[in-house]
Formats: structure tokens, sequence, C-alpha cells
């Protein structure tokens, strides 16, 4: 009989432990959810949005001497990334502050704000992916044209097959997920009896179609994305990568052969390896939860629940996104002078920052003023002699 009472509240005590346990995880979900979906994500998404939009600004000048294919791929990023915090911050972050927009508007808006951040990381995602073929083409020259007819090329081809790609890669998303209308309960108020009855209401919800129920295609949308979004990119960067900066280091050992342009496309490939670092970083969150994804399809696991640590770094992996999209706009300001020249005249803040003279390029200007002077002293003294002897012929010079 002890025994069996040492029993019981032993299963007691378990059940408090868990009970305990559940909410002390759902405390650390909300928290989480709410300081970096809630408050980090839209406050470096403003960020980044006012950053892009100088970006396009800045780089549609002509004073920044880059090729017309390299200033319009990173005019379609800033577009890309700046519609991609747009789409986060409508999707994740308004329903945590409006219970009304949670429950009345997103069902309504997730069938097609889910494809559209999807589409638009895919975008952002190949943007960067062009961007570094873009700049091997440029400094590698494989076909041997030339860095001339290079210079001349728009990109827009790039362009369209990034925002092709982007749309039909995803254009299955917008059959994964619809507007359901349930049955539920709930409480309305009651002015006879002043409180509240249960009543039984139609409401819209966010419901999966049997497409994202069926277990084949979760398998294989899992499996494609680990590749399209993942192993394809690092692949393709990684390569770009190696052999733009072999090229480089070989221009660098040949620095005086070499033009401007060269010179100028080749700091540029630098700046470019720094944004690709950071691509690296701020998307290495979503590459873990991939790589968990992949192993669950293969341990026949894809059912299991999430366990706590990926739920976090979702919630941690949108605001690195978020970061990736507005960081861009700082790395320019920090690595190019250019760049910062001409953001400082775009918003009128002072005249452009003027490189200082070499010590040649002093010695000449000196001479000039020298020469300049003596001729102004020489004709004053030739007008103040004249007119002391009386001559009324002026002097001009031309």
């Amino acid at each position: 009989m002890e025994a069996k009472e040492n029993d019981s509240a032993t299963v007691v005590y378990a059940m408090q432990d868990e009970e305990e346990e559940e909410d002390s995880t759902l405390r650390l979900k909300s928290l989480c959810i709410f300081w970096f979906e809630g408050i980090l994500v839209p406050a470096a998404g403003g960020v980044g949005i006012l950053g892009n939009i100088l970006c396009i600004l800045v780089l549609q000048l002509k004073d920044l001497d880059l090729a017309s294919s390299f200033v319009n791929l990173l005019t379609t990023l800033c577009v890309f990334d700046s519609l991609f915090i747009a789409a986060v911050n409508l999707f994740y972050t308004l329903p945590i502050h409006s219970e009304f927009y949670e429950s009345e508007l997103i069902p309504y808006l997730t069938p097609a704000l889910l494809p559209l951040v999807h589409i638009v990381l895919t975008g952002s995602v190949y943007s960067v992916v062009a961007v570094a073929v873009e700049r091997y083409w440029i400094i590698c020259d494989p076909l041997g044209r030339g860095v001339g007819h290079h210079q001349h090329q728009s990109g827009c081809k790039f362009v369209a097959a990034i925002v092709a790609f982007s749309a039909v890669y995803n254009i299955n998303k917008f059959f994964e997920v619809s507007v359901g209308y349930p049955i539920v309960e709930q409480e309305v108020w009651n002015d006879t009896t002043s409180q509240y009855d249960l009543v039984n209401v139609t409401k819209a919800v966010v419901a999966i179609t049997r497409l994202r129920a069926n277990p084949d295609y979760l398998k294989a949308s899992i499996i494609s994305n680990f590749v399209v979004m993942v192993i394809l990119p690092l692949a393709i960067l990684s390569v770009c990568h190696i052999l733009t900066y072999r090229k480089i280091k070989e221009n660098t050992q040949r620095h005086n052969a070499i033009s401007s342009h060269q010179r100028r496309d080749d700091a540029m490939a630098m700046l470019f390896f720094i944004i690709i670092f950071f691509f690296v970083v701020c998307h290495s969150g979503k590459f873990v939860l991939n790589f968990y994804e992949i192993s669950q399809v293969f341990y026949d696991e894809k059912d299991k629940k999430w366990p706590l640590w990926a739920f976090l770094l979702t919630r941690v992996n949108h605001f690195l996104l978020i970061i990736n999209s507005s960081v861009n706009f700082f790395i320019y300001c920090f690595r190019d002078a250019k760049f910062r020249n001409a953001l400082i005249s775009l918003l009128a803040l002072k005249k452009p920052f003027s490189f200082p003279l070499t010590s040649e390029a002093t010695r000449n200007n000196n001479s000039l003023e020298n020469a300049t002077n003596a001729t102004t002293e020489t004709i004053e003294l030739v007008a103040k002699d004249r007119k002391q002897n009386g001559s009324t012929r002026t002097t001009s010079v031309v």
C-alpha cells in the first residue's frame, strides 16, 4: 500500500515538473518571438530599406566608374533585399503587434505572402550568385574578348534570368496553403444574461492543402530546397571566389601593366568578397536548419516535432536574413571612397572629398601658381609704369 502511494506521488511530481518545463519553454519561445521577430527584425529592416534606397540612387550616378552589368545586378539585389524585408515584416512582425491583423487579415494574406517571401529570398540569393559570376566573367575573361567588351554589357539577361527563375521555382508555394473556414467556439457577450456565451462561428484560418500534406511532395520539396538554396549557391560562390581571387592576385603582381578599369574591377571584386562573407555568415542559420530537415528526410523523421533549439534558431535565422539584406549599404560606404563621395554629393551634405595630390602633382601645381603670380605682378608693374608716363593705352591679357 505504501509503495503504491509512493508511486502515485512520483507520478504527480513528474507531471508537475513536465508542466513547469512546458511553461518555461513556452515563455522562452514567446520571448524569442517577441524580441527577434517583433523588435529586432523591424528595427534592422527599417534601416535596411533606407540603406537599399540610397544604394539604388547612388548606383545610378556616373561618378562610380562601374560596369553597367555590375550596377544593374547590385540594383536588382537591393530591390530583392528591400522586398524581402517588407515581406518578412508583414508576415512575421505585424501579427505580433496587432491581434486584428493576425486574426482577420493574415489568413487571407498568407496564401500570397508566403510564396512572396520565398520568391524574393531566392531572388536575393541568386542575385549574389549572379554578381559573383559577373565579377569572374569580367576579371578572368574566360573567352578572351577583352575588358572593353565586358564594360558595355548591361547585365539585363542576368536580371531577367534571376526574376524568371525565382518566380518559376517557387510557383508551387502558391498551392501549399489556402484559407480555411472551420467552425469554432467563440465567446460572445450576451446583454440579456450579462455574461459571455459560447457560440459556434465560422472563422477564417490558414489551412494546409493536400499538396503540402502529401509525404512524397514534402520529401521532394525539402530535398530540392536543400540543393537549390544551399548546395548550388555555395558551390558557385566558392568556385567563382577562388578563380577571381587568383586572377586579382595575378593582376596585383603586374599592377602597372593593367588599365584603370581593370584596377577598378579588381577593387569591386575585393569589396564583393566581403559581401559574400556576410552572406555566408547570415545564411548559416538557414543552412543548419536545411541540413536538419534533410537529415529528417533520410531518417524518415520528417513528421517529428521540431526540437526547441530548431524553433529558436528559426527565429534567430529570420533576424540574420534581415541583417544580410540590410548590411550591403554599410559595406559600400566603408570600403569604397567613390561610393561615399557620391552619397555625400547626393545628400548635399558637403562638397565631395578630393583625394590629396601626389608629390609630383603638388610640385606642378606650385609651379603653375608661381608662374601665375609672376605674370600678374608683371602686368601690374607695366600698368603702373604706363600710368606714370601718361599713357592711356590699356593692357588686356587673353
